[in-house]
Formats: C-alpha cells, sequence, structure tokens
C-alpha cells in the first residue's frame, strides 16, 4: 500500500442546512468525507396572516428606513408577498425607502429583486446598520426590520430606546432539529480526535453546536482548536463569535464568503501532516 493510500481523508463536520449540498460537493472535491450535523433547521414562518398583518402595517407605515437581514429573508417576503398579492405594493415601497444589508448576502438579494441598498454593514451584524441610522437621528422615525431566524427583539427594542418608531416582520425561525444525535456526535468527535475540522455558516448554528457540549468537551475542543489538530472554520466574524468568545481558535474570511472559507479549509488540509489510517 502506498503513503497516499495509507492516509485517511479529511473528516469534515457541516452544521448547516441551507446550501448543505453545494458546501458537500466542494468538500468531497478537496477529498474530505463529510458528516452532516445540522446545528439548526430552518422553519418558514407558520402562518400568513401574521406575515400578511406585518407586510400591510409596513407599507402602511411607510417607513424612511428598511433594515434587511438575510437574503433569504428579503426573498421569502416578496415571495409571501406575491402570494398575498401584496408583492407590487411592497416591491414599490422597498424601491422608494432607504435599503440597508446586513452584509453581503443580503445586499445580493436586494440586487437580485432589482432594488438598491443605501449602505451595507461592512462587519455584517444588525448592530452596525442601527448605530448607522443612529449618527443621522433616529428620534421620530420610522424604521422596518426584516427580522432572521435568531430574532429576540433586542434589535427593535434598541431602535425603539433610540426614539424610532418599528415594525417587524418574520418570514422564518431557526429550530433545534428534531435528532439531536447528529450533533452530540459531531462534538463528541471534533473533541476526541476522530474529526478534523468543524463548519459553521451561521452565528445561530456555531452557538446551537457549542451548547450541546459539556464542560470536558469545551476543554478539549479549545485544546485541539488551539493547537491546530482540530479545525474550526466559519464563514464570517460574526458567525465566528460564539466561539471565540469561550475561547476557542476559529479561521474565517475576513469578507462574509462561503467560498473563501472553503478556500480556507482547503488551504488548512494541505499544510496538515497527513493522518494515517488505523
Amino acid at each position: 500500500m502506498s503513503d497516499t493510500d495509507a492516509r485517511a481523508p479529511l473528516r469534515v463536520h457541516l452544521t448547516a442546512q441551507r446550501r448543505s449540498r453545494e458546501i458537500d460537493e466542494a468538500l468531497t472535491r478537496l477529498g474530505a468525507e463529510v458528516f452532516h450535523c445540522p446545528a439548526l433547521v430552518v422553519v418558514p414562518a407558520e402562518r400568513d396572516e401574521q406575515i400578511a398583518r406585518d407586510t400591510r402595517a409596513i407599507l402602511a407605515a411607510r417607513p424612511e428606513a428598511v433594515l434587511i437581514t438575510t437574503g433569504v429573508g428579503l426573498r421569502a417576503w416578496l415571495a409571501a408577498a406575491d402570494a398575498l398579492e401584496l408583492g407590487e405594493p411592497l416591491r414599490r415601497l422597498l424601491g422608494q425607502t432607504r435599503l440597508l444589508a446586513r452584509g453581503a448576502k443580503a445586499h445580493g438579494a436586494i440586487r437580485a429583486a432589482g432594488l438598491t441598498a443605501d449602505w451595507v454593514a461592512p462587519g455584517e451584524s444588525t448592530s452596525e446598520l442601527i448605530e448607522h441610522l443612529t449618527v443621522e437621528g433616529l428620534s421620530g422615525r420610522t424604521v422596518a426590520i426584516q427580522h432572521h431566524g435568531m430574532d429576540d427583539g433586542r434589535d427593535a427594542r434598541d431602535l425603539r430606546e433610540r426614539g424610532a418608531q418599528v415594525h417587524g416582520v418574520v418570514l422564518y425561525r431557526y429550530a433545534q432539529p428534531a435528532d439531536p444525535e447528529p450533533v452530540l456526535r459531531s462534538v463528541r468527535e471534533a473533541a476526541d480526535g476522530s474529526a478534523d475540522a468543524v463548519l459553521f455558516t451561521s452565528a445561530g448554528a456555531a452557538a446551537a453546536w457549542l451548547k450541546a457540549a459539556d464542560a470536558e468537551q469545551r476543554c478539549r475542543l479549545a485544546e485541539r482548536s488551539a493547537s491546530g489538530d482540530l479545525g474550526l472554520f466559519a464563514v464570517g466574524a460574526v458567525t465566528a463569535a460564539p466561539l471565540r468568545e469561550h475561547g476557542f481558535t476559529v479561521q474565517h474570511p475576513e469578507r462574509f464568503r462561503l467560498g473563501a472559507m472553503l478556500r480556507q479549509v482547503g488551504t488548512w488540509a494541505q499544510s496538515r501532516s497527513p493522518r494515517e489510517r488505523p
């Protein structure tokens, strides 16, 4: 058996649900074995009636700014509005008001819809959007938010505390997967050395994955990531934040880009000493 044959393939755990097939194919081209362990799943908003009420309220309020927090959220909003026969007035409103995008994905969805973003948060956080508006003055202004799946009401509260009138719409939410075992297995294998890398595409998934680890596993994960034996990869700084807050070493591209993260994985994999098959 040759040295190449004796080397075990890179074992990569993928915590994403969305675009998992695309990521899987890219990792497979790198020679990796991919284990799917979605830490969160996207659940569409359960009641079209609530989306209709929220959308009508936003149309009536004619906000001076609309915060677009996710690309998938904007696409879902426009699709839901079309189904509710509100698509034309919503697009007209979005074309006339200021749109602020929380990063590249939201910006891409705005452009794909034939709209224009007034400003894009370089750090890809909603707090940047709020700070940007605060500098201009929020007292008495009306702002709408397309909430993302992990919204806890803090963004709307921050805006109201600064004097704004706030309207929001929720198109989807994140939920725990029905079967927790894949995530628990991922944490175990990342801690005990059976996994080589774990990939994260959202802060919510990173936090949920971390929550599945006990204190001993967290210590091992911190040790393995610090030594470089375990690669923890995030699609951007916001996604990496929950892991870094617990002392983990995380690699991520400067800009929120899936392709850039996958290239980092490839570079890291090539630089590692080959792990022999048992």
